[in-house]
């Protein structure tokens, strides 16, 4: 980030090989710093993205069901809550 230009960056296959995803974590180290706010930061978005999409996806699905009920599910899943305390890249997997 500090070059000021952008390339495709891989360290290996798996969790950290998606390169829009570690430059929105090197953004966001470059406007908060090193600690682990940054990571976490951009894994909170993406989970609150992922519930928002389930949300919308049942909605479409099931026009009988409480719109709360989709909600409070994603939001109490371990899967999400623990890869954005985390900061992994993965954390949208349950969603696709």
């Amino acid at each position: 980030m500090e070059g000021h230009h952008i390339e495709p960056m891989t360290f290996s296959v798996g969790n950290s090989a998606e390169t829009l995803y570690l430059y929105l974590v090197g953004t966001a180290a470059q406007f908060f710093g090193q600690p682990r706010l940054p990571f976490q930061l951009v894994s909170w978005l993406f989970a609150l993205a992922c519930i928002w999409l389930i949300w919308k996806l049942v909605e479409r699905i099931s026009e009988t069901l409480p719109p709360w009920i989709p909600l409070l599910t994603a939001a109490c899943s371990l899967w999400l809550f623990h890869y954005a305390r985390n900061g992994l890249r993965a954390i949208s997997a349950p969603f696709f």
